[in-house]
């Protein structure tokens, strides 16, 4: 585990994790679909604001977001391309977490626009952050 650890570029999977949760901080707003995404849940600005405050909410997500960049690090051969890299984002994105997202829209009951916003979200980070680590193994 120590050799695979070493082999990881750790510059790749920060900026991988923060290029996430920049993206969902835009994803998310209302410049693109944080209205529909509030419609769909059926929550006004005043559930978002009695919520957890955003700064924990993005430093959660960064958490996360870095440990899925060192799995996917991990997960890729040293002998990974940018476009290996992003070949393997689409198709974890798709059938992985694209699945699991299924699985939980259709199990809550919730609408199927519900599901393309969150999974568009989805497929764009894992896309990048395949393309930066697969660019720079």
């Amino acid at each position: 585990m120590e050799q695979l650890l070493l082999g990881v570029n750790y510059w790749a999977v920060l900026i991988s994790a923060f290029m996430s949760m920049l993206i969902a901080s835009l994803w998310y707003s209302p410049f693109m679909f944080g209205k529909q995404w509030m419609d769909l849940n059926r929550m006004s600005k005043d559930d978002i604001e009695k919520g957890y405050p955003m700064w924990l909410i993005l430093a959660i997500l960064f958490l996360f977001w870095f440990f899925a960049a060192l799995a996917f690090a991990l997960f890729l051969d040293v002998t990974a391309t940018w476009s290996t890299g992003f070949i393997d984002g689409l198709l974890i994105a798709f059938f992985w977490v694209g699945t699991a997202r299924a699985s939980a829209i259709l199990f809550e009951r919730q609408p199927f626009k519900l599901f393309l916003i969150h999974s568009g979200y989805d497929l764009i980070c894992y896309v990048i952050m395949g393309t930066l680590i697969g660019s720079w193994h």
